[in-house]
């Protein structure tokens, strides 16, 4: 995955229960942090429950973790979405951030229109300005999402 090149866009990794999606998700944070300093990377993770993610949430490339029922949920969501503004209005680059979220449905379902807008923003806008939004989805529920996800 080429974080400079904004072409490929977010990335909705979908698949049935058991299948291994979480796991992908992790896997991708874990090598971006291997293979890349906290200057070049940085990661932030929404997850239904971080217990065993510490390999990941204890790396310094990790900007922030939270679990999906966390208020500060909120906070990280606005927050990359100002820092998107900021570098496209600003025409100024950083280090490239992940925004991995590990099923987009049950965020979704605890999101008020707002914060879905703020979302839907960030994931149309941030590769542009190297804020990549990867996401797990069960592939039962792609059908019960907006499109435009």
């Amino acid at each position: 995955m080429d974080l400079t090149d904004p072409a490929p866009g977010s990335i909705l990794i979908a698949g049935d229960d058991q299948s291994g999606r979480s796991r992908l998700l992790d896997s991708i944070l874990f090598s971006s942090a291997v293979l890349n300093s906290p200057r070049r990377v940085r990661y932030a993770i929404i997850a239904p429950d971080l217990t065993g993610m510490e390999y990941l949430t204890t790396r310094p490339q990790c900007y922030q973790a939270v679990s999906i029922d966390s208020s500060e949920v909120i906070g990280l969501i606005y927050e990359l979405a100002e820092i998107a503004d900021y570098r496209r209005n600003n025409q100024q680059t950083g280090s490239a951030i992940i925004l991995a979220i590990d099923d987009l449905t049950c965020l979704l379902s605890t999101m008020d229109d707002e914060m879905v807008g703020q979302l839907r923003w960030l994931i149309k806008v941030g590769p542009l300005v190297q804020i990549w939004t990867i996401a797990s989805i069960n592939s039962q529920d792609v059908l019960d999402v907006d499109p435009d996800f």
